[in-house]
């Protein structure tokens, strides 16, 4: 059966929906890094990766006026690669696993379904006729440190980034004051060879 995906409306570059409430924590973090619009990575020594992001609650299929199975995050970095980031909140209690299959079916759905017209709605929303994407979408896992206590013993050749949020006390801390860049520092949640266009491998240990 063919996937029906969504072809527009995709709200890039606009705030959209209802302002979170003080318990939708994992929303109000998402339309934070939104305000924010850039994410730095910091890998290792000098090697960093900057994300520019230009959507959050990306939708995927064309299911009406519903707004199911949304992207959380979308950017992308210095070399026009797109990024597709899950977040989580570190009391969440999914499986990484899960995760790590939730995040690569959304990176094969944006690449086979919905990269183009996004691409023409960045193209439209930024007046930037010449925008374009470049090679395939990297894949992100962003969460608080706390959800490293999930760890498992997983171990995978995908190359997904695994993140937590670098110079905050916690999740809270976070949101209490705005910040023109969210830097990120690199978890060793699972084994996996990063290869990250524009930066060097780095191979991941459990720890």
């Amino acid at each position: 059966m063919t996937t029906n995906y969504r072809k527009s409306d995709f709200k890039i570059e606009q705030i959209h929906g209802k302002n979170p409430s003080e318990s939708s924590h994992e929303a109000r973090i998402r339309n934070y890094i939104f305000g924010a619009r850039s994410l730095l990575i910091n890998h290792t020594g000098d090697n960093k990766t900057n994300i520019r992001i230009i959507g959050y609650e990306v939708p995927i299929y064309s299911r009406e006026k519903k707004r199911d199975e949304c992207i959380d995050l979308v950017g992308y970095d210095e070399s026009f690669h797109p990024w597709i980031i899950e977040l989580k909140i570190g009391e969440s209690s999914e499986r990484l696993a899960d995760v790590v299959s939730q995040v690569n079916r959304y990176a094969n759905d944006f690449d086979e379904g919905i990269r183009v017209p996004v691409q023409d709605e960045v193209r439209a929303r930024l007046l930037w006729p010449t925008f374009s994407f470049e090679g395939r979408a990297n894949r992100m896992i962003l969460a608080d440190r706390s959800f490293a206590g999930h760890k498992e013993n997983l171990k995978t050749s995908d190359d997904i980034v695994l993140c937590s949020f670098s110079r905050y006390a916690n999740e809270s801390s976070l949101l209490k004051t705005p910040r023109p860049i969210v830097t990120l520092k690199v978890e060793k949640w699972l084994t996996s060879r990063l290869t990250i266009p524009g930066t060097t491998p780095v191979n991941k240990v459990d720890d």
